[in-house]
């Protein structure tokens, strides 16, 4: 599932969107950071679910959007 890129859609009232990768760099961190970013400040509401490990790295990659969103919060 990796090697698919993620499809971007703003179909509805609200943003739901599922990241399946194992991993993400800082880049594609940044870009789906700026798109929710952008989504917000619309006025929509912004789901995130992260790919289900038991490993923890959702978790880290939760974080690390966090940190690429308050970046452009600032």
């Amino acid at each position: 599932m990796d090697e698919l890129k993620g499809v971007r859609r703003d179909t509805g009232s609200v943003i739901y969107s599922r990241m399946r990768r194992e991993n993400y760099t800082d880049e594609d961190m940044a870009s789906w950071a700026h798109w929710f970013h952008e989504k917000c400040e619309s006025g929509k509401d912004v789901f995130v679910f992260m790919k289900h490990e038991d490993d923890g790295s959702p978790w880290v990659d939760a974080e690390r959007l966090r940190g690429a969103l308050s970046i452009l919060d600032s």
